[in-house]
Formats: C-alpha cells, sequence, structure tokens
C-alpha cells in the first residue's frame, strides 16, 4: 500500500485534532493505531528533537505531521550551537515531504522558532535565523504548492522583520530580487513581486526609494499578467515608504498604466488600491491625475473591475479635499444605498463609508446624501442597517442638532426598534447620540431607557446601556436623573446576569458625584445601593460587597465612610459563607491598602473578624489575597 495513502494510516486517540486538518473527511482508520501510539510512546528518546529527527522519516503522514508541529517546540529545549548542527538535515527532510500539508506547517514552524532564537543573548541565535530559517522560508516560497508558499510568504516577511538593519540588504532584498528576475518560473516572480510590497517598511526608506520603485517598474512590464497582477497590489505598498517625488515621479505612472492593463483581473487589483495611492500623492494632484481612472473603471467592460471601483468609492473620495469632491462623484458614491443585495455588497460599503464621507464634504452638503441615508437605514439586509447603526453617532456629531433632530432621530428610533444585531449598534452610542440633539429634546430618551432594557433578548443590550448612564446623566437634565435614570440605574444593578451588574458598577461613582448637591435624589440613590445588602438574595448582598471595592478607590474616604461602609460592616457576620469570603477579598484587596480607610477602627474590627471567622473558607480567602 503507498505510504500516502489515507488507509494505510490509524489515527490515535491523542491525534484526533490533526487527523482532522490533514485528512479528508473520508478518512478511514487502520487496524494497528494502538501499536503506532504505544511505540510513539514507549520508545526514549534524549530530547524531543531526538524523536524529530527518527520520525520526520517515518513511512506514516499522520507521524510526521506531529513531529513538524514539534519542530519549534523542541528547538527551544535545545542549547542554540547544537539546534544549528542539527536543525538543517531536519529541515532539507521536510522540504522533500510529500505531503503539501507538512510543508506548510514547516512554513509556520520556521517564523515561531525565529522568534525564540532572535531573543537569545548572543549571536548564535541570531545566526541560526539569519543563516538557516530566513534561508529556509525563502525556500518554501519557492514551493510548488500555492498554501505552502503563501504561508512561507508571511513567515519570510515576519522574520525580515527580525533581521538587523545592516544584514536587510544582503540577506533579505537581494535573495526577493533574485526571485522577481527569475524568468523560468513565473511562480517566482509572482512571489518576488508581492514581497516586494510587503517587505517596503522592513527596507525602509532609503532602499524604496532606491531599489523597490525601479522594480515595481519591471514588474508592472511582465508579460505574465499574474506578475503584473501582483505588482499592482504591491505598488501601493511601496508608495507609502518612499518620498513623495518619488510616488509622482516613478509610481504614478506605472500605477496608472496598471489601471489601464489588458487583463481585467490587473485592472481590479489596481483599482482596489486606489484610495492608498490617493494618499500617498499631494493633495493637489489627487483629483487630476485618479479621478479619470475612477470614471474609467466604473464604467470598464468587466463587472469585476466596476464592482471593485465602487465598493472603494467612499474610501476614495474621503481621500480627497472637499473642493474637489464634484457633484457627480458624490452622485456615483449615493448611487449605492440603492444597490442590490447581489451586486457585490455595494450598499454594505457604502454604509460602512458613509460617516468618513460625510466628514469629507461636511454639513453643508448634507441634501445630496440625505436620500441615500434614507435608503441605506431601510436597507433589506440587516447587515448594512447594523453598519450605520454603530456610526449614527459620528454622523450626529458632524451634522450638528438641528439636522440630528430633523433627519438622523427618526432612523435612530426606528433602529432601536429593529433586530437585536441592529439595536447594539444604536444602544451602544446611546448616551453620545442624545448628547448631539437640542437641549430641549435629549430627557424624553431617558424615559425610554426603562423600556429598551426589559424589551432587550439580549443581556449584552443591558449591558451596554448601564455602561453609559454617567455620560447620560451629563447630558439630561436633573428631573430626568431623578425620575428616570437613577431607577434604571438601580434596576440595573440588580440585574440576574454578572456582566450587567459588573458594568454598572463605574457608573455608581460617576452618577453620585453628579447628583451629590441635590439631597433628595443623593439620598434616594444611595438607600437603593445600601438596600442591597440587606436583601434575601446572596447573590445581591455580594453584588453589594464587590461594588463597595470600587467606591472605595473612587470616592473621597469620608463619603465612602458615611454612606458604604456600614452595610459592609453588617455583612462582616452574614450566615452565608460565600458572602463573608467576599467581605474578606474586599477587605483584603482594597480597604487595608487604602491610605485612609485602611487606617479606620471599624476597618481594623472588621479585619479581626475576618481573621477568626469560624470557616477557614473564609479565614483562606483573606490570607491568600496577601
Amino acid at each position: 500500500m503507498d505510504k500516502g495513502s489515507p488507509s494505510a494510516i490509524k489515527k490515535p486517540a491523542d491525534f484526533d485534532s490533526i487527523s482532522r486538518d490533514a485528512f479528508p473527511e473520508e478518512y478511514t482508520p487502520s487496524e494497528d493505531a494502538k501499536q503506532i501510539e504505544q511505540s510513539y510512546h514507549e520508545e526514549k528518546f534524549a530530547d524531543e528533537f531526538e524523536r524529530i529527527e527518527r520520525y520526520c522519516m517515518s513511512d506514516i503522514p499522520l507521524q510526521r505531521i506531529v513531529q513538524v508541529r514539534n519542530l519549534a517546540s523542541a528547538g527551544r529545549r535545545i542549547p542554540f550551537l547544537q539546534l544549528r548542527r542539527r536543525l538543517q538535515a531536519v529541515l532539507d527532510r521536510f522540504f522533500e515531504d510529500e505531503e503539501v500539508e507538512i510543508r506548510r506547517i514547516l512554513a509556520d514552524q520556521a517564523f515561531t522558532l525565529a522568534k525564540h532564537v532572535s531573543k537569545g543573548g548572543d549571536n548564535s541565535g541570531y545566526g541560526i535565523m539569519l543563516e538557516v530559517l530566513l534561508p529556509a522560508s525563502l525556500h518554501l516560497c519557492q514551493d510548488a504548492e500555492e498554501s505552502v508558499r503563501e504561508q512561507a510568504v508571511t513567515s519570510f516577511r515576519s522574520i525580515s522583520a527580525l533581521i538587523r538593519r545592516d544584514d536587510i540588504p544582503v540577506h533579505v532584498l537581494r535573495p526577493v530580487l533574485n526571485l522577481a528576475h527569475t524568468m523560468e518560473r513565473e511562480d517566482d516572480r509572482v512571489v518576488g513581486s508581492q514581497l516586494l510590497g510587503l517587505l517596503s517598511p522592513v527596507i525602509g526608506k532609503e532602499l524604496c526609494n532606491q531599489v523597490s520603485a525601479k522594480e515595481m517598474g519591471s514588474m508592472a512590464d511582465d508579460p505574465s499578467y499574474r506578475v503584473r497582477k501582483a505588482a499592482a497590489v504591491s505598488i501601493a505598498k511601496v508608495m507609502e515608504e518612499v518620498e513623495q517625488d518619488v510616488v509622482v515621479d516613478q509610481l504614478l505612472p506605472v500605477y496608472l498604466a496598471l489601471c489601464q492593463d489588458s487583463i481585467w483581473g490587473v485592472r481590479k487589483a489596481a483599482v482596489e488600491s486606489i484610495a492608498i495611492v490617493s494618499n500617498s500623492l499631494p493633495r493637489d494632484l489627487r483629483a487630476p491625475e485618479l479621478v479619470p481612472i475612477v470614471d474609467a473603471s466604473t464604467k470598464d467592460v468587466s463587472r469585476w473591475v466596476r464592482t471593485a471601483m465602487l465598493q472603494k468609492m467612499g474610501e476614495f473620495l474621503t481621500s480627497l479635499p472637499s473642493t474637489e469632491i464634484s457633484e457627480d462623484l458624490l452622485m456615483e458614491y449615493t448611487s449605492l444605498a440603492r444597490a442590490k443585495p447581489g451586486d457585490g455588497d455595494l450598499s454594505y460599503y457604502c454604509a460602512y463609508s458613509f460617516p468618513a464621507v460625510v466628514l469629507s464634504v461636511g454639513a453643508r452638503r448634507w441634501s445630496e446624501l440625505c436620500d441615500a441615508f434614507m435608503a441605506l437605514a431601510k436597507d433589506i439586509q440587516y447587515k448594512v442597517r447594523r453598519s450605520l447603526a454603530f456610526s449614527l453617532h459620528e454622523v450626529a456629531r458632524i451634522l450638528g442638532p438641528e439636522i440630528t433632530l430633523q433627519d438622523l432621530l427618526p432612523v435612530f428610533e426606528g433602529f432601536l426598534r429593529d433586530l437585536d444585531e441592529v439595536r447594539i449598534g444604536s444602544t451602544s452610542h446611546y448616551a453620545e447620540f442624545v448628547g448631539c440633539l437640542p437641549e430641549g429634546e435629549r430627557d424624553s430618551f431617558v424615559s425610554i431607557l426603562m423600556d429598551l432594557q426589559y424589551e432587550a433578548e439580549s443581556w449584552r443590550i443591558r449591558e451596554s446601556l448601564g455602561q453609559q448612564l454617567g455620560t447620560l446623566c451629563r447630558h439630561v437634565s436633573i428631573d430626568a436623573v431623578r425620575s428616570d435614570l437613577i431607577p434604571v440605574l438601580l434596576d440595573l444593578c440588580n440585574d440576574p446576569i454578572f456582566q450587567v451588574r459588573e458594568s454598572v458598577i463605574p457608573e455608581v461613582a460617576v452618577v453620585y458625584s453628579l447628583v451629590r448637591e441635590y439631597t433628595d435624589i443623593a439620598d434616594e440613590l444611595v438607600a437603593g445601593l445600601t438596600g442591597m445588602a440587606k436583601e434575601e438574595s446572596c447573590q445581591k448582598r455580594q453584588h453589594y460587597i464587590h461594588m463597595c471595592g470600587h467606591l472605595a478607590k473612587v470616592l473621597s474616604p469620608d463619603d465612602f465612610t458615611t454612606l458604604f461602609l456600614d452595610p459592609l460592616w453588617s455583612l462582616v457576620g452574614d450566615p452565608i459563607p460565600i458572602a463573608r469570603i467576599s467581605v474578606a477579598k474586599c477587605l483584603r484587596r482594597h480597604l487595608l491598602p487604602h491610605p485612609t480607610l485602611g487606617k479606620l477602627p471599624v476597618v481594623q474590627q472588621m479585619r479581626s473578624a475576618i481573621e477568626s471567622d469560624a470557616d477557614g473558607d473564609v479565614v483562606d480567602a483573606f490570607n491568600s489575597e496577601k
């Protein structure tokens, strides 16, 4: 039976996850699995790396997969000098392995091991990375399988980032250039072109100016469309690193040529980078040079090119000066809001970039965007409405109170009644949106909180609202705080979900500080909070203890002592041990370390009571916090 046949492999019990990744669903184990696993565990080796050296030659692919996945882990356990001598032989064996998955894993392990050896105190570890692991990942960049090359490109780029600056030209840039100019293998030139872009931040501005910029021109003229496509992706990355005059004089003409390539795949790759290219150009050249490309691409004979350009339209507009965003360009963008669901998710791209476009053109041109906004708010796809819901407060901040009240408020209210997936977007920024309304319109939105917390099927919505009560308190009148906000805060403090109760704790101190001068409101708030210490539910009493730990850090010692310490002291004698354990932890973590509270007689009395508690778990909890 062929050694690579899945039917020849038995899957040991503890290799389940590896087997699922490495072999197809129809894989059927053979009868000798127990013997394989038994021999694997019973054989004695001097170290884990010796096990790899033994099993990297195994006829059973599963065993070789196990070993290659352990390569970095085993390599960490032996000295660098020994590792260097033994590593290359293992790498050479795995390079030739017939299993694609093994070679792909090897590429990933090369970077993992490189991170380890790069931290060595002497040059021996660095030498392994520079002379063994970096060349190994480059070797895998030339693999026949695309999945291996993709992983190897990522590893080579990551290892290159660990290489010293003086070694970059010889050990990083030169081999990449050799790949880029290998006429015998198209795949090598594709990889070389990809790496020239990915390595731009590693290579640095000087070498990018001198070398990478010129190489982009060569790659863009390659007879292979795959190389030109890779160059179309990489050229934007190079533009981000080089001097602006190099962008204008050398790279811009190359980019414009790629946008007009005869192959639609090259044109698509080029227009997908148009926003990056635009941001790399001087502001006065962006519209004159790139708007014609936008116009041509939106009318391209290829649907894929047209879609790619429209998907990037919002991002491109935000890169232009607002005096240069023409009415026609804006109309092209707003038309995306009415795209059908099957048209490349164009309405979603429009919703995602909408706040940035509003910021670019300003409130004065809202009339040109309003219809698109309304269309997005009613889009049949919930992900479009969800994106808009999460950013509505930003749009409100840009447009101002009057437009927010007139056009955005009805949409906001609609989102609050939408699916939970959409509603969470509006509730996450509830207080910020309310703060963008005219002052006279804000109070009514505090009363809505009561309905929202009861209607929400997802506890995360209540958690989100709880985190905003302090901010909301600043935006509304004191009457709204008294009648609506305080009851909501107290309800959320008693929520059945732990995460919701936790979310409210920091807001308690904020709200108290804002209402402190209003004695009747402050008394109502404190009475509601301290009442938790007398609840029949142990869970609620524990929550009061936990809340006191936070309040001790943020309130003044006088306020905390006067308002919250006595109920906490009463819980030292709680009949339920778990509550007293909570008191012990609060005392050790928050009260005793406090420079003022820790010296109070009542706190010292609490300490004595906890240390002499009849339940050993309470005493242990106190002592374990030291």
